[in-house]
């Protein structure tokens, strides 16, 4: 049986089709699916403090919770002191040297689990860590979930796990997908909790964030 095609809204996509623009005219960052900007590789496939910076704004789902991205660290390679990839590939560091668009999964101190996307081309040694999220509701006029600040909160929250370090976001067998949720205005800074490479300003976060919240994050 034959279903109708979707009408767009266009009031409501034109943010879909600022970003759509933005990243490539539908084919470099994402495509359109059944409304939705979904990211594609191509997205991922770009330097580390570039993707950091337009992941601002973009939607995590798994299962059936979405949460916005809203804080975000790049790591380089062997030019970033501070990246696990500085010394070349290691077993822990491995999924980092795969191309972009892969899940690296990190244990902090012994307990925290931290979520990265992988960057760049492979063999580059590149990710983004995901350092703050916040859910989205299910239905318009919900009050939004308290921010979920700081990368070991995060990994709790969306109950990542070791096993998910080298697995193909774009793969059945990835636990989250990405797609685009709203333009955001975007505040860049120095890294922090790190003692080497901290004066780059590789660190992003949404603007609308306030710094007591972060304050009380840390």
């Amino acid at each position: 049986m034959c279903t109708k095609p979707t009408r767009l809204n266009y009031g409501a996509n034109l943010n879909l089709i600022f970003l759509a623009n933005r990243f490539g005219q539908f084919g470099v960052g994402g495509s359109f699916y059944r409304g939705v900007f979904t990211l594609n590789r191509a997205f991922f496939e770009r330097p580390a403090v570039t993707v950091a910076r337009d992941l601002i704004g973009v939607i995590v789902v798994k299962g059936d919770r979405q949460f916005r991205i809203v804080e975000t660290e790049a790591y380089g390679g062997s030019d970033d002191p501070a990246s696990h990839a500085f010394h070349g590939p290691t077993k822990r560091c491995a999924p980092m040297f795969e191309p972009g668009g892969y899940i690296y999964v990190y244990l902090s101190y012994g307990v925290h689990k931290c979520l990265n996307f992988v960057t760049g081309a492979r063999g580059e040694g590149r990710a983004v860590l995901i350092r703050s999220i916040i859910e989205v509701p299910k239905s318009e006029g919900l009050f939004a979930e308290p921010l979920i600040l700081g990368p070991g909160r995060v990994g709790k929250c969306l109950e990542a796990d070791l096993s998910w370090s080298g697995v193909d976001l774009f793969s059945e067998e990835s636990p989250l997908r990405v797609q685009h949720g709203r333009e955001s205005n975007v505040v860049a800074s120095k890294r922090i909790g790190i003692s080497k490479g901290s004066e780059f300003e590789w660190r992003f976060y949404d603007s609308k964030l306030s710094r007591l919240e972060f304050k009380e994050s840390r």
